[in-house]
């Protein structure tokens, strides 16, 4: 009796394990992504990963970070050679569109395993990111800011990866002249003697940018090495719409709108602000050793405070800067010390107010 009671338990085990079997090799034969709303794709190692999660950070003038996990039937991938591979991350939008976002893997971690379905966290972020591990002391002579530039993002340890653009390029396919606003600057955008010392690529080049009045953003592009590009800008208005507000799909723009499935467009469901006090002018001296005479010029604010008490603290409220005559920029004419001033107090400006928002867009 015995003998046959363990006999069909353990038939009834092997029937069992033989189910889950079956059950396990059909759920991996349909191991894809294809019918997922985020798909990664890369190298042949990349292409076998399915997005599990991840999250963004992206600013302007700042590389993106992009922080993924994913999952993979592969738990013997080797961590050393995901780094520095292109990798794209693919987003179906509401419209059935997909997006993309490319760039470089610069760290990878071997997650939990267990024995099925292994855990890789990747960190992605724009190929400028590598900027950051180069640190160099060197001269440049009468050059202008875009030759300086170029030739630091041309450097024979970046040409694999580096992609850019000088201008943001509107709708109607107009470029935006860089160089027509640099040449309003301090010696017409030329320095005469530029150092970086002891001080990375990536601080540098922000350097120059910010003393300019240029910004730069990163953008998708299909000739660029890794997807994409980096393009300079002085003019942010001229930037693309944004892909979901562009869909026709529930009416073009975005709406404030609940957040639900049933729904065919992805909306705003929370919206605010933060506002902050910033100098209402900003007024900048330099003195002209040669010709003995000061150079002075102020900008105003364009913004309304809004408070009576706040626009009566105005004159209090100044921003001053002395413009030393350095061998970077020179001496000043009186229109390129007010180019200056006004890049200065548009910068204060940005920050006067910042919006909040909470939404489903993709």
């Amino acid at each position: 009796m015995f003998e046959r009671l363990s006999g069909a338990v353990q038939s009834g085990a092997s029937n069992v394990i033989a189910a889950a079997q079956a059950q396990l090799t059909a759920l991996l034969a349909n191991w894809m992504s294809a019918q997922r709303l985020y798909t990664v794709d890369g190298s042949a190692a990349l292409g076998e990963l399915m997005v599990e999660r991840f999250s963004a950070v992206d600013t302007i003038s700042e590389p993106y970070q992009l922080s993924l996990s994913t999952l993979s039937l592969n738990a013997h991938i080797a961590l050393q050679s995901l780094l520095g591979q292109r990798l794209t991350l693919h987003t179906t939008l509401s419209d059935g569109n997909r997006t993309q976002r490319s760039g470089l893997i610069f760290n990878a971690v071997q997650g939990q395993s267990d024995g099925g379905l292994a855990r890789y966290q990747l960190t992605v972020q724009p190929w400028i990111a590598m900027l950051r591990h180069g640190s160099h002391s060197r001269v440049w002579q009468d050059k202008s800011i875009t030759q300086i530039i170029d030739d630091v993002l041309g450097a024979a340890a970046y040409r694999t990866h580096a992609a850019w653009q000088w201008g943001e390029t509107a709708g109607d396919g107009s470029t935006e002249d860089l160089q027509a606003f640099l040449a309003q600057g301090p010696n017409a955008g030329v320095r005469s003697y530029c150092v970086q010392y002891r001080e990375t690529d990536l601080n540098f080049v922000q350097r120059l940018l910010a003393q300019e009045g240029l910004g730069w953003r990163v953008e998708e592009s299909d000739k660029a090495p890794s997807g994409h590009q980096i393009v300079f800008f002085a003019d942010s208005s001229r930037w693309p719409q944004n892909t979901t507000s562009q869909a026709k799909l529930g009416g073009q723009g975005i709406r404030f709108h609940r957040g639900a499935a049933v729904e065919q467009q992805d909306a705003i469901q929370s919206f605010g602000g933060l506002r902050q006090l910033n100098p209402a002018s900003t007024a900048l001296l330099q003195w002209d050793y040669q010709a003995k005479r000061a150079i002075a010029a102020e900008a105003p604010t364009a913004h309304n405070f809004g408070s009576q008490a706040i626009e009566d603290m105005a004159p209090w409220l100044q921003h001053y800067e002395l413009h030393g005559a350095s061998a970077d920029t020179g001496t000043c004419t009186t229109a390129q010390a007010q180019h200056r001033a006004t890049c200065q107090q548009q910068a204060f400006e940005a920050r006067n107010k910042t919006w909040v928002a909470r939404s489903t867009v993709r």
